[in-house]
């Protein structure tokens, strides 16, 4: 059984109970109906006040009239990633639990003071032409100097994906030829942003001679494709005053151990391309971090997402 189905079960089982299916939206078993996406909050974020904002049928965001944080359109799955990452910083930002979290993942902070703590969940950074969201990004001083933690949470997806390839069986000829072409160019123009950051100048390696389909399927093979994911999230980390966390359930044990592998966090894996080229930067700025051991296994974040 995958940890998403071993999750799904045990979310019913213990935390939603024998009605849940009433609330579904009849078409998937762990799928709210978006009026009823309310019970996908936990408990104790209900109690500090905590609500969805609707905006016609449409999800925004969980906030309380003080605080806002983003969520996006599938929060309404009770094994969706961005319900738990609003659910656990809306908790973790009202109890200033964050200091702990900041200070336990990153050896600089350790022993000083922190303050002008925010948090935006589904970030986007307009300053690059990256258009990516980052699942949170934490902003906080320490001794009047700004920093910036840039996160990515990981619950069910059990790897993280390469870049996407735009290409579907069901297209015409001419339509793979469009999707194809416009792949090349989103690396290519991804490329050029992550690189000013990143050690990877052999990660999407081309002889420039290429047709478009022999280009398109070295780029796809590509160690740039492959670790896109976790390239774009780390190579902020290279800004200064600016970290990276992963932020992981450890049952998800395939997810962890790619990330562990890849970042040079567990046995035989320094020789991985992405850590062997960039290994002081990732072992200063870049940590991992996992709810099981954060979160206190008596709230309703730890019973209803990891019980």
């Amino acid at each position: 059984m995958s940890y998403r189905d071993d999750r799904i079960n045990a979310m019913i089982s213990n935390y939603f109970g024998k009605d849940f299916s009433k609330y579904t939206d009849g078409k998937h078993r762990q799928v709210l109906s978006k009026e009823n996406v309310e019970k996908n909050v936990t408990k104790d974020v209900k109690t500090l006040g905590y609500k969805v904002k609707m905006k016609g049928d449409k999800i925004k965001s969980l906030c309380n009239g003080k605080k806002e944080f983003k969520l996006d359109s599938r929060a309404n799955n009770i094994t969706s990633s961005s319900m738990l990452s609003a659910c656990f910083f809306a908790y973790f930002y009202e109890n200033k639990k964050i200091i702990e979290l900041i200070k336990n993942s990153f050896n600089d902070f350790e022993n000083l003071n922190i303050d002008n703590i925010d948090v935006e969940t589904e970030y986007v950074d307009k300053d690059i032409k990256d258009s990516s969201h980052f699942d949170a990004l934490i902003k906080f001083k320490s001794n009047n100097v700004n920093y910036k933690v840039f996160v990515e949470v990981k619950y069910c997806e059990e790897k993280y994906g390469p870049k996407n390839t735009y290409v579907k069986k069901r297209m015409t000829e001419k339509e793979k030829e469009e999707a194809m072409i416009k792949y090349i160019n989103s690396c290519e123009s991804q490329f050029s942003i992550h690189s000013k950051f990143l050690n990877i100048s052999s990660f999407l390696e081309t002889n420039g001679k290429e047709d478009y389909k022999s280009k398109y399927n070295n780029y796809i093979k590509s160690d740039y494709s492959k670790y896109y994911q976790i390239i774009r999230n780390i190579s902020r980390a290279k800004e200064e005053n600016s970290y990276c966390l992963f932020l992981l359930a450890k049952g998800n044990e395939k997810s962890s151990k790619q990330i562990e592998d890849v970042l040079g966090k567990s046995k035989g894996s320094t020789m991985n391309p992405l850590y062997k080229s960039n290994n002081e930067l990732i072992d200063k700025k870049v940590s991992i971090a996992y709810f099981e051991d954060i979160l206190d296994h008596n709230s309703e974040l730890y019973k209803k997402y990891f019980k």
